[in-house]
Parts: structure tokens; sequence; C-alpha cells
């Protein structure tokens, strides 16, 4: 599978690089719009800014920053009786 990783010089992109590599199904390639997902390992505004575009040319993306995550204060696997 072909991914990309943008942040990769960032501490999470830096581990994720270093994770990636050893997988033997993974080929990690520089041009974004060949790629089959991308991870971003950018600041929040960045991801915010950048993701659509891709999402819109059928990327799939994994997100490291916090810019998607739930806002949701509810805490997992607590019932919130």
């Amino acid at each position: 599978m072909k991914v990309a990783i943008l942040g990769s010089s960032g501490f999470a992109g830096e581990k994720l690089l270093k994770i990636l590599a050893k997988h033997p199904e993974v080929e990690i390639i520089h041009i974004y719009n060949e790629a089959e997902i991308i991870f971003f390992a950018l600041p929040p505004e960045q991801s915010t800014k950048l993701i659509p575009g891709f999402l819109e040319r059928g990327i799939k993306i994994i997100d490291l920053s916090s810019a998607y995550r739930l806002n949701n204060t509810a805490v997992y696997g607590l019932s919130e009786k």
C-alpha cells in the first residue's frame, strides 16, 4: 500500500515513519497524489486546511492531530446516567 506522511519531521510523524518503514506491506512515497493513504502529523490548523482537498480526490486520510477529534466530553466506557 502506498502511504505518504505529511509532517514526518515532527515528533509524531518521526515515530510513525519508523513504525511504517518496518511494515512489509507499506511503501512510503513522497508524491501525495499517488498515495492510497496519507497520514497527517501536522498541527490541527494545517490539517483542517489541507485534508478536505485530499478527501475530494478520494484519498484516505488518517489525522494524528486534534483537528477532527470528537468534542463530546463523555468518558468512553462509562454510563452517562
